[in-house]
């Protein structure tokens, strides 16, 4: 056991360089906080290292151990990713475990599959001083390509240059020209690994998050509807006023972001000229919105202007998209009008419906904001596509029903196209409920 902590001497979760527990599923070694969590919150068979072990128990616990555990459920954290190092709250400590081991959010895969290009070769430039007409000129290595630039012939720092790195993007030359002309002491390696990380930034998803939370400002506690947008964040008195913010922080001026205890709440405490404290009753959704906040900052900090925009339906705005929150009710999926029989009237009347992931609403008016009855979306909802005739209307055709344990609504589209994506819209959402009720399994090896 002796070896064994001195080759895992610091605890998985925390790095806490006093080892005081062991986890008998997992094979790994923890500090005495964290085996609290492994026992009390996941359940786990924690053994105090003072204990007598068995050959056979010290023979799994050599083959385990914290470094290979965390390269399989840590390789895809980020550099805004929150730690118990520099966040040593009980709750985040609890959040963490169940992030880490229960749904694995840090295993999975971050970024769109990486396709590696050699950077010395394949470069292409757009021509527009030989002729007339702008010609595409290439292949060629970085080499002519730097030593056209140097040249100032043909190619300038104003001017074009592609490669198969850069996806469909035409780039202008003074925004690579640390590629084209890297730093002598810079290895072919290190420039690779450079560009791709930008590259990975320049895929992450924009942070985006709408949603309610308790903002502590000028000694002034209140609820408000908060919103990560267009490198801003902006803070509203409801969700129903979502234009003319009553605070506006720019990400690129604020100077800190942390977690903080507040009461006994964990909150988000931005240092800008002045300090705001942001916080919620659920420990999920403060970190959703930390991680949000932190990521946004770090990306507009190393790309500028190159930090990827983000298109945004603006009548979503007073909708909450915040996954930890309990007011969340799913991304918009589809929408369109649809006749919907009456529950208690059985007239079929023209109503808008919006699919969310979690729920059907619909709409007396396509533009109101305010739902006038929704259908939850559960695992057992059930799609028929069977036909069915409205006495009171023969006209009505292309018929299909949603229905769950209490309800059922039986509605007619337009035309048979239409009737096909609806299905395959509620199909969809349906899946998406059943595959994320498997997620919530602890992770075994």
């Amino acid at each position: 056991m002796e070896q064994l902590i001195k080759n895992n001497p610091n605890c998985v979760d925390c790095e806490d360089s006093e080892i005081r527990g062991v986890n008998m599923q997992l094979g790994i070694f923890l500090c005495e906080k964290c085996s609290l969590v492994h026992q009390k919150l996941l359940k786990m068979l924690i053994r105090n290292v003072q204990d007598t072990f068995l050959d056979e128990e010290i023979s799994f616990l050599s083959q385990k151990g914290n470094y290979k555990i965390n390269l399989n459920l840590m390789k895809n954290t980020m550099p805004w990713t929150v730690n118990l190092k520099q966040n040593d709250f009980p709750q985040v400590r609890e959040w963490m475990a169940e992030a880490k081991y229960v749904h694995q959010i840090f295993a999975r895969e971050a970024f769109r599959q990486q396709i590696v290009h050699d950077l010395n070769k394949s470069w292409y430039y757009l021509d527009e001083v030989t002729r007339e007409v702008t010609r595409t000129r290439g292949p060629y290595p970085r080499q002519t390509i730097k030593k056209l630039l140097d040249e100032k012939k043909f190619l300038f720092k104003d001017g074009f240059v592609w490669h198969p790195a850069f996806g469909i993007k035409w780039m202008l030359v003074e925004k690579v020209l640390e590629i084209i002309s890297p730093k002598p002491n810079m290895s072919d390696q290190a420039l690779q690994d450079a560009f791709m990380r930008r590259l990975n930034w320049q895929s992450y998803p924009y942070p985006h998050l709408r949603g309610n939370l308790e903002l502590i400002w000028k000694n002034t506690q209140s609820r408000k509807w908060v919103v990560i947008l267009d490198r801003q964040v902006s803070i509203f008195t409801s969700h129903m006023q979502t234009f003319n913010a009553e605070v506006s922080i720019k990400i690129e001026d604020v100077t800190d972001i942390s977690l903080v205890q507040f009461e006994t709440k964990i909150a988000i405490r931005l240092d800008v000229n002045e300090v705001f404290l942001l916080t919620s009753a659920k420990v999920d959704e403060v970190i959703e919105w930390y991680h949000a906040l932190s990521s946004c900052r770090y990306l507009i900090h190393n790309l500028g202007n190159d930090y990827p925009p983000l298109e945004v339906d603006n009548t979503e705005l007073h909708v909450c998209n915040v996954k930890s929150s309990d007011e969340y009710i799913g991304d918009k999926i589809h929408e369109g009008f649809l006749k919907k029989q009456g529950i208690k009237m059985k007239t079929a009347r023209n109503r808008w419906f919006i699919l969310r992931t979690n729920f059907l609403f619909w709409y007396v008016n396509k533009n109101d904001r305010n739902h006038k009855k929704l259908l939850k979306i559960t695992p057992n909802t059930i799609i028929d596509d069977k036909e069915l005739k409205d006495p009171r209307d023969a006209k009505l055709n292309f018929h299909f029903s949603i229905s769950n344990a209490d309800k059922i609504l039986h509605m007619w589209p337009e035309s048979q196209a239409e009737k096909d994506l609806w299905i395959e819209k509620f199909t969809k959402a349906v899946n998406t409920i059943r595959e994320r009720e498997t997620e919530n399994i602890i992770y075994t090896w």
